[in-house]
């Protein structure tokens, strides 16, 4: 990976990996696993749009609408691909760790939460907020999975970017499940 991403990046991926290894001996999870996942989640971030679409045809990856306008969403199931076939990781709560690390969706398992929302509030992120994100998910995955998406719809939202229908879903399923993160 140090040969393969910039150093930012690469330092990335470090933190994300110790954040979901904590997180998934906070919660039950693979620590084993968070951490190979956390490492590799970022593995094809750096490609250009014309790359991740160009792998994606390549390779049979269907594309969305929402990602054939934002191409940098294909990161993420790229990743996971580029996991399997050339660092051999064949476990499917890896590669499904990885692939969903981008997009929260409905239905994510206890090491997609975890990778998740390591990713979000990794220490080196500065974004306000941060540290708080990480103690709501120390203490309940899921309330943190519903601040971290909060988080990450707020950050779109500003950016002019509309969150992927998915995430909105999920939004509106942790909304009625935990009530608002306000």
């Amino acid at each position: 990976m140090r040969e393969r991403l910039p150093h930012a990046r690469y330092r990335h991926c470090l933190s994300v990996a110790r954040s979901a290894e904590k997180l998934a001996r906070r919660h039950g999870a693979s620590a084993l696993k968070a951490r190979i996942a956390g490492v590799l989640h970022d593995v094809a971030r750096a490609w250009t749009d014309a790359d991740l679409l160009a792998y994606a045809a390549a390779h049979g990856i269907p594309v969305s609408d929402t990602e054939r306008l934002y191409p940098v969403l294909l990161h993420a199931e790229i990743g996971a691909d580029v996991a399997r076939r050339e660092f051999g990781v064949d476990d499917a709560e890896i590669l499904g760790a990885i692939a969903r690390h981008t997009v929260a969706v409905s239905g994510m398992t206890r090491l997609e939460k975890v990778v998740y929302e390591a990713d979000t509030f990794e220490p080196g992120r500065d974004h306000p907020g941060r540290a708080r994100l990480e103690a709501i998910a120390l203490q309940s995955l899921d309330e943190g999975l519903l601040a971290c998406v909060a988080s990450s719809i707020d950050y779109l939202k500003g950016r002019r970017i509309p969150p992927a229908p998915e995430t909105i879903a999920l939004y509106d399923e942790l909304v009625k499940m935990y009530g608002s993160t306000a």
